[in-house]
């Protein structure tokens, strides 16, 4: 991102520390930014196998942590600074999050798990032995955080794929079980 590298924690297993953002000046290796924009809440874990997306044009990064189930916007200026844009925000996915649209009308695209899932479908999400749960796609404005749209709940996706767009407007979604899905934002029925 600029004259920075930027990654995240907590992609190897769950473990009881926030996930950190971090930035590593591409200039000095010594110089090396943080910030742990998504806190846990006592006795919670974090655990995200995806990575975060980056937004130079708009000097925003966003992130996500799995199992506390939120997603964040995170400013960062080429002088080293990051803070927090909008959020956390309920959100709970294991893919990655994708931006569409022209700098000034971006928008965050994702999948959510349903709020409903039991405590042992996330566990097995999170072990990768099960997908059960139901999920749906949010479209955000990627400068508040406002949902704009979102699907209804479908069959789980296939884990850490991210939402695809596609020519018109379409976006793609890989589910697990080897399905294709295209969903397109459209009017609400009234």
């Amino acid at each position: 991102m600029g004259d920075w590298v930027i990654g995240l924690t907590n992609g190897g297993g769950p473990t009881n520390v926030s996930l950190s953002v971090v930035a590593i000046s591409q200039a000095d290796p010594n110089k090396l930014v943080r910030i742990n924009p998504i806190p846990l809440e006592p006795g919670q874990q974090s655990f995200i196998p995806s990575m975060l997306s980056v937004d130079l044009a708009n000097n925003r990064i966003y992130a996500m942590d799995y199992l506390p189930g939120k997603v964040v916007a995170v400013d960062f200026t080429q002088d080293g600074n990051l803070s927090v844009a909008w959020g956390p925000v309920d959100q709970r996915t294991i893919s990655f999050l994708t931006l569409i649209g022209p700098a000034d009308q971006r928008v965050l695209v994702s999948t959510n798990i349903n709020p409903n899932s039991t405590q042992q479908q996330i566990e097995q999400g999170a072990e990768g032995t099960a997908y059960t749960y139901t999920e749906q796609i949010i479209w955000r404005d990627a400068a508040t955080g406002n949902i704009l749209a979102e699907s209804d709940f479908f069959p789980a996706m296939s884990p850490g794929i991210l939402v695809t767009p596609g020519y018109g407007g379409v976006m793609y979604e890989i589910l697990y079980s080897g399905h294709i899905m295209a969903l397109q934002v459209a009017p609400a029925l009234s």
